[in-house]
């Protein structure tokens, strides 16, 4: 079978649009200093010129693959006639059962028309690849009027829970019906990994979204969450916070956070997953900057705070590196694209990486000069 993009037909197109010219602009304006623009251009060419696509297959082949290591992984590939769709190419070389999947039987088949949410217990992935996916879809529906009454998910899990909080998702997800993955057909084991292959007669599949769309859906499903007193504060009455990693990946943390701690109105944030999402609006709203280190956490900066907030982001290679590694470019640099006219990217110092390749140890002088 081949492995193919998004832009790869595999049913019917839907909603095909392309990115408004502006788009291209603003990255050509505020790319990041250090990063070469014809590859930054390049890798992240769909996110700049393709702002969505959505299709409907006929008889879908969805392939729910998942191991419990750690954490649990939960990976989707979609099938059709020869092709395999997942996403972005590139992450397929890191999966060893693809040779598997022609050989795994078909355990159950769905007739209702759906629409494929996706779920996965990872906090980034669902707040800005499954969710707007589904705010998405509601937008485009309220203009198609599809038959679609189901929707589905892997499984359910904390971070799927959370986004309940959110008036307008609750809404929307409570509306329709829901399908779990996990509760249909039969394990077929492949090495560490669990495959189911069901059959779907209709299936709603958006295979892209721009990141700036995405982020601009999340956010605007915030409104349904705010209170008059966060939707009215456009100013910031603190100086700076730091989003402190539970972890050692940032080896000198310690000294980060007592001299953030001694700067007037400044503070270090431990835990900001444990709290709603409210609170996480209402505490980020407060500061002028907004010192992010490497990791998923950084999400919650670029969600909550006030869109007047300097975002300074902590990475640990170098600029002229960060692209050549799709887990320091699509799963990081990524997101951080719509924010970069407010952003600026603090590199670790060389060599620190000892204690992995994600981690590293940060010069609080060049801390002090971007704050």
């Amino acid at each position: 079978m081949k492995i193919v993009g998004p832009t790869t037909q595999l049913g019917n197109t839907t909603e095909f649009s392309l990115c408004k010219g502006d788009v291209r602009e603003y990255c050509m304006t505020h790319i990041f200093p250090g990063i070469d623009q014809k590859r930054f251009l390049e890798v992240f060419k769909k996110d700049i010129e393709i702002e969505s696509i959505l299709e409907c297959v006929s008889d879908a082949e969805l392939y729910y693959i998942e191991n419990d290591h750690g954490r649990g992984e939960e990976l989707y590939y979609f099938g059709k006639e020869n092709n395999l769709f997942h996403g972005e190419i590139i992450w397929s070389k890191y999966h060893d059962f693809l040779p598997f999947l022609p050989s795994i039987p078909v355990t159950a088949t769905y007739d209702k028309p759906s629409l494929f949410v996706g779920s996965k217990n990872n906090y980034t992935h669902q707040l800005i690849d499954c969710l707007p996916s589904l705010l998405f879809f509601e937008q485009i529906n309220r203009i198609l009027s599809t038959d679609v009454n189901t929707f589905i998910f892997g499984k359910n899990n904390s971070i799927l829970d959370t986004l309940m909080e959110i008036p307008s998702v609750n809404k929307s997800i409570s509306s329709a019906e829901k399908l779990y993955l996990n509760s249909l057909g039969s394990i077929s084991k492949v090495g560490v990994w669990q495959i189911r292959r069901i059959t779907f007669k209709k299936l709603y599949l958006v295979k892209h979204l721009s990141i700036f769309k995405a982020f601009k859906l999340f956010k605007s499903s915030l409104e349904s969450l705010n209170t008059e007193h966060i939707s009215k504060q456009t100013k910031t009455s603190k100086n700076i916070v730091y989003l402190a990693r539970e972890d050692k990946r940032v080896i000198n943390q310690e000294e980060i956070i007592n001299v953030i701690s001694s700067r007037k109105n400044s503070e270090s944030l431990r835990n900001i997953h444990k709290l709603t999402y409210r609170e996480k609006q209402q505490n980020l709203k407060q500061y002028a900057n907004i010192l992010l280190p490497p990791g998923s956490d950084n999400i919650n900066g670029l969600c909550f705070s006030n869109n007047k907030s300097r975002l300074i982001q902590m990475i640990s290679t170098s600029e002229d590196n960060i692209l050549n590694d799709p887990f320091t470019s699509y799963a990081g640099l990524r997101y951080l694209i719509p924010f970069m006219h407010r952003t600026k990217l603090l590199r670790s110092e060389p060599n620190s990486n000892i204690t992995g390749e994600y981690s590293g140890k940060w010069n609080i002088n060049d801390i002090h000069t971007c704050l």
